[in-house]
Order: C-alpha cells, then sequence, then structure tokens
C-alpha cells in the first residue's frame, strides 16, 4: 500500500509543469497560457539578475497552494498560500536580513485572527486582531515590551 502511495505521489508530481511567467497571463482573476487553456502548474519568476523572485502554484487557472517571494540577495520574503484564488491560512514576511517582520492570517481573502508586527530590534511592535476582514484591536508596544495604546 506505501509503495502504491509512493507511485501515484511520484506520477502527480512528475505531471505538475514548471513554468517561467512569461507566456502566461492574468485575465479577471484568471491565468491562461499562450494557447488560452487554464494554467496548471508551478510558476516561476525571475529577477533581471536570474535570481528567483517568486514560486507560486495555480490549478485550472486560479492561485491555488503555496506561495515563497524572495529578495535579489536569495533570502524568503514571505511565505503564504492560496485557497481558491484568495489569501488564506498564515503568511509569514521577513525582511532583506532574514529577521521576521510580520505573521498575518487570512480566512477566504479577509484578514483573520491574530497579526503580529516585529520593529527593526525584534521586538513586537504591534499587535493586531482581525474577525473576517473586520479589525477588532490594535495594540501599540514600545520597544521594551510596555503597552504604549490598546484600541
Amino acid at each position: 500500500m506505501k509503495n502504491i502511495l509512493a507511485i501515484l505521489i511520484v506520477m502527480v508530481m512528475a505531471s505538475i509543469s514548471t513554468f517561467a511567467s512569461d507566456g502566461i497571463k492574468e485575465v479577471d482573476g484568471k491565468y491562461y497560457t499562450k494557447d488560452g487553456k487554464e494554467f496548471t502548474g508551478k510558476l516561476e519568476s525571475y529577477y533581471e539578475n536570474g535570481q528567483l523572485s517568486q514560486v507560486q502554484h495555480f490549478s485550472l487557472g486560479l492561485v491555488e497552494g503555496p506561495i515563497i517571494r524572495y529578495y535579489e540577495n536569495g533570502n524568503i520574503k514571505e511565505i503564504g498560500h492560496y485557497t481558491d484564488n484568495s489569501k488564506s491560512g498564515q503568511w509569514t514576511r521577513w525582511d532583506d536580513a532574514n529577521r521576521i517582520v510580520a505573521i498575518a492570517k487570512y480566512t477566504q481573502g479577509l484578514k483573520d485572527g491574530k497579526w503580529i508586527v516585529w520593529d527593526s530590534n525584534k521586538g513586537v511592535r504591534y499587535e493586531i486582531s482581525y474577525n473576517a476582514g473586520n479589525r477588532e484591536n490594535v495594540k501599540v508596544v514600545e520597544s521594551d515590551g510596555s503597552m504604549l495604546a490598546s484600541k
């Protein structure tokens, strides 16, 4: 059974195509190949210097699955996830020196849950709570950890 599952996984992965961003066109929120078919596969974008800029996945023309964005120096800029063309789950962002700067959450494309933003000294600067896209609470934190304000 494990062998069959492993073979199926390999077959699915082998059938997923990887494309450079040229040749894929976005029209009204859907992505198409040069011949007009809804794009399914992995799309890679590159900076002019050849460094990988972004990797994202598509299914039937919609953004679906993980997305990873990179800085020109190769460090990861952001990792997130899409479901049915909408941001979903946890998104994490780093600065170009590889320090975490924000964690955000989405549900069906709407800001949802607790968002945290760090300052350049690695201290929590903001804690923001969202519910279905509506901001419910904002906490502003001093660099020493004391609360400056809450709204």
